[in-house]
Parts: C-alpha cells; sequence; structure tokens
C-alpha cells in the first residue's frame, strides 16, 4: 500500500503553498509540455555573498505513463558566476522514488540511497545533483558527503 501513496504524493504534490511545496509532477507535465518554452534556473549562494546559476532550456517532464522523464536541452547561465552543470546525468531518466525504482541501477535503489525522489541516472555512483535532499547545516558550511544530503558536485567546492 506504501507504494501507492508515495507514487500519488510524488504526482500529486505536497506541502505549504506559502513556504515549502512540491508541485506534483502530473502539475509539472502539463504546464511544461504547453505551448510555451521553460528553462528550470538552478541557484546558490555561497557564503552569503555571491550568487551561483546554471539554467537549462527547453525543460520538460514527461508522460505518467513513462515516469515522467526529465528533458533539457543545453546549459546557460546570464550570470558571471557559473554553477556547473550537475543535471545532464539525469537527463532522460524517468522520476524514481523509494517504491517506484526506474533508475536503472540493478544493484541500489537511488532514491532509498539519497532519501529522496529524483531523475536519477542509469547508475546512483553517477549521482551529480540531490536538490530535494535534507539540508544540512554543518559549522562549515560544506557538503557533508552523505548521499541523503542536498548537493550539487559540479559547484565551486
Amino acid at each position: 500500500m506504501l507504494t501507492a501513496v508515495v507514487v500519488a504524493v510524488c504526482r500529486n504534490g505536497f506541502g505549504n503553498l506559502i513556504s515549502d511545496h512540491w508541485l506534483g509532477l502530473q502539475a509539472l507535465h502539463v504546464i511544461t509540455n504547453s505551448i510555451f518554452d521553460y528553462k528550470l534556473g538552478v541557484e546558490l549562494r555561497i557564503n552569503s555573498s555571491r550568487w551561483f546559476q546554471e539554467v537549462y532550456v527547453y525543460f520538460k517532464v514527461g508522460l505518467e505513463s513513462n515516469f515522467y522523464p526529465l528533458t533539457f536541452s543545453f546549459t546557460s547561465s546570464h550570470s558571471t558566476f557559473r554553477l556547473g552543470d550537475s543535471l545532464s546525468p539525469a537527463l532522460g531518466q524517468p522520476f524514481s522514488t523509494y517504491d517506484a525504482d526506474y533508475d536503472g541501477d540493478v544493484t541500489d535503489n537511488c532514491a532509498v540511497r539519497h532519501q529522496t525522489g529524483w531523475w536519477f541516472p542509469s547508475t546512483c555512483n553517477m549521482t551529480q545533483g540531490n536538490p530535494l535532499g535534507r539540508l544540512p547545516r554543518p559549522a562549515s558550511g560544506l557538503w557533508s558527503g552523505l548521499p541523503q544530503d542536498a548537493f550539487w558536485k559540479n559547484d565551486l567546492g
């Protein structure tokens, strides 16, 4: 029964609309497959001073029957400070959750390893980003290296 619950939550969205909210895969599919072209912007602030940015153009989330695969064209950025591309390994990948493992890794469930749903690449060790992971607040301000933490590997370290 857990399978239907997790998949439905990722499909339909959850959270508080005012603060922390996941729109849902079905809504992302409908919006990004309209007549408009969409961009996905990823921004990261380092040490409260500089913003780094990566922009993915022609961003789309595919059909539910194909497990909402992620598609986009190459990255661009208008920022002087480029963040780096950590999303390309997920290009074309279906969305995986704890109970709906579509990542293609026959030895590991990436959603279990990273403790979140995402468009994981075909092998977990190729995962370059986990932006839906937990947000730790280490004193150093640096990523702890734990797979369940939020990370974007191709950044400034």
